[in-house]
């Protein structure tokens, strides 16, 4: 795994949201900045740029602000294999961030597409189980066992457990071993719910009924709305979605690494 060439920087939360500001002030030609919690995040810094680094558990997400094409481009070619790009947007790529995302050594990974749901109704009566702090690492790792970290924007342990703490997490249990077999995070916004991860091993019927669960959740706690993302290239959920309810809103999250 190749490392950055170039130095990232510690500093408080309060402190690094100044700088976004800053920055954000100065109406950057690029950007793929739309996230508000700064939590376990470095920068680097020029005077026309700024390279946002989160955390995960083994790879990092790349944020950038930037006025300068060839300037953004060269700090994008020194960071490594573990640094991952998303963009979301509705209009696509324009071919100029193509072309600096090219020179900084990305390329398209995975597509996501958003889908919105403006109507949720109960389906039954809420009898799911909610996940417990001691269920953080199972959940873990069904999540990384299930899905590919680089295309997939999945949670780290203590982002499980703070979801965990807003009892925002349906699980199913096998009745035997009383092994999870089955998970739903959501992410209750002001206004809508974000049906953030659907996983189940367990037969069609019981994942279904795991995911109605979440519809009579969202209707017990006051929520009609609710989205989620879903894989371009994964027919099945799309369709079952669709059957649902949800619709599609043109935003697209588009990936970007330096993998093959």
């Amino acid at each position: 795994m190749d490392k950055d060439m170039i130095e990232f920087n510690h500093i408080g939360s309060e402190a690094l949201n100044l700088i976004v500001k800053s920055h954000l002030s100065q109406r950057p030609k690029f950007s793929n900045y739309f996230f508000a919690n700064l939590d376990f995040v470095t920068y680097y810094e020029t005077p026309n740029t700024l390279i946002l680094r989160k955390a995960y558990d083994s790879f990092n997400r790349i944020y950038f602000l930037s006025s300068d094409s060839a300037e953004l481009a060269n700090c994008l070619s020194q960071l490594g294999t573990n640094d991952i790009i998303n963009i979301p947007s509705k209009k696509g790529i324009n071919e100029e961030l193509e072309l600096v995302l090219t020179n900084g050594g990305y390329a398209l990974y995975e597509k996501y597409e958003r889908m919105y749901h403006n109507d949720i109704e109960a389906r039954g009566k809420f009898d799911a189980e909610l996940a417990k702090p001691s269920d953080i690492e199972e959940i873990y790792q069904i999540l990384i066992g299930t899905f590919n970290p680089f295309s997939d924007t999945l949670p780290n342990r203590y982002e499980i457990g703070e979801l965990i703490k807003q009892d925002s997490i349906l699980v199913n249990r096998d009745h035997l071993s009383e092994k999870i077999n089955g998970a739903l995070l959501l992410r209750f916004e002001p206004q809508k719910c974000h049906i953030y991860i659907w996983v189940s091993s367990s037969n069609f019927n019981e994942s279904l009924n795991l995911f109605f669960n979440g519809f009579n959740y969202m209707a017990e706690r006051g929520y009609k709305k609710a989205y989620l993302w879903v894989r371009t290239s994964n027919k099945r959920p799309r369709m079952i979605y669709q059957t649902l309810g949800f619709q599609f809103d043109g935003l697209v999250d588009y990936t970007y690494t330096k993998h093959d």
